[in-house]
């Protein structure tokens, strides 16, 4: 029976599927900034964790050498590095188990999925600067793919790391960004 045969609001449950799309975005920027505090804070001691946030807090102005090591550290998500793709993994399980098969307040469940299309610059805008050497207002990363710019291993070591999410628990989907150079 539809909405319009029963008389019921699509809102108070009366469509046939209710389901709710809770669709993350930003995954590399998140990976790689995960992945920037554990090297500069944790492993390499280059800045203390309180610094780190005061640093961030002014968007990178007087730590311009701490940006560029975030931003060009080696270690980034999208490149097969087993490293990085185990804390895009842990973050892309961490944001599924939080939002699928939940229910919603229209008797359907709530459904991940990982897509940013060009949401991702008025997400950016509103988004301050992130640890790996992203600035307040730029752009999140797009989709499931790499930072702009820092996917340097190639369309093979991207697809890896995007084989290692498990597609199953993204049931509203997720873009992956391949960009192939014109000689390809």
């Amino acid at each position: 029976e539809s909405s319009a045969q029963s008389g019921t609001d699509l809102f108070a449950g009366g469509a046939k599927y209710n389901n709710t799309s809770i669709v993350g975005a930003g995954l590399a920027t998140l990976t790689d900034s995960v992945l920037a505090v554990k090297k500069a804070v944790f492993e390499e001691n280059k800045i203390s964790f309180t610094e780190f946030v005061k640093c961030i807090k002014a968007d990178w102005h007087g730590y311009e050498e701490l940006k560029s090591y975030c931003s060009s550290h080696p270690i980034k998500y999208g490149n097969g590095i087993a490293e990085a793709d185990d804390i895009a993994v842990r973050l892309f399980t961490c944001f599924e188990s939080a939002v699928n098969k939940r229910k919603n307040g229209r008797g359907g469940v709530f459904r991940c999925g990982m897509f940013s299309v060009d949401w991702r610059y008025w997400m950016g805008e509103d988004t301050a600067a992130t640890p790996d050497g992203r600035m307040s207002g730029e752009p999140l990363s797009k989709n499931t793919a790499a930072s702009l710019g820092k996917d340097k291993a190639g369309v093979t070591a991207l697809m890896n790391t995007l084989l290692k999410l498990d597609s199953s628990k993204i049931p509203d989907g997720y873009v992956a960004d391949i960009v192939l150079h014109e000689s390809a």
